[in-house]
């Protein structure tokens, strides 16, 4: 839901987090959720990207976003947290290679930011959660 939130409101909020959940457009009934949530989107970044323009007219700045996913969760694939990554990273025009990574308490974090130094996007992959 924080995804649908971010793409149609984009001036409303200045950041969101995701936790376990979808990238925006690529499921339009339960069924495409089900079936997306047990795998990762293959999408492109600028397809994955192309989803959230197309929400609204927003011609200003995106949301920040914050990814959290379990490395062992089975119920939502873990490669939707890289999609969304990828989707929000295509959003901010950001590369696909990470700025920086490490790790927090033992689990992965991953981290860009713009020529400001502000961080735009994060991943974090909570290890073994399910």
């Amino acid at each position: 839901m924080t995804t649908v939130m971010l793409a149609t409101y984009p001036d409303v909020f200045a950041a969101g987090a995701v936790i376990a959940g979808l990238p925006f457009g690529v499921a339009g009934n339960l069924r495409e959720a089900l079936g997306g949530m047990m795998q990762g989107s293959a999408l492109s970044a600028p397809e994955l990207g192309d989803r959230v323009r197309a929400a609204s007219k927003h011609k200003g700045d995106w949301p920040r976003i914050s990814v959290w996913h379990g490395s062992a969760d089975r119920t939502v694939h873990p490669g939707n947290a890289d999609a969304i990554v990828r989707q929000w990273l295509d959003l901010h025009g950001l590369p696909l290679a990470a700025m920086s990574r490490a790790d927090v308490d033992g689990h992965p974090r991953e981290v860009w930011w713009n020529a400001d130094g502000e961080t735009l996007v994060e991943s974090y992959s909570i290890t073994d959660m399910a």
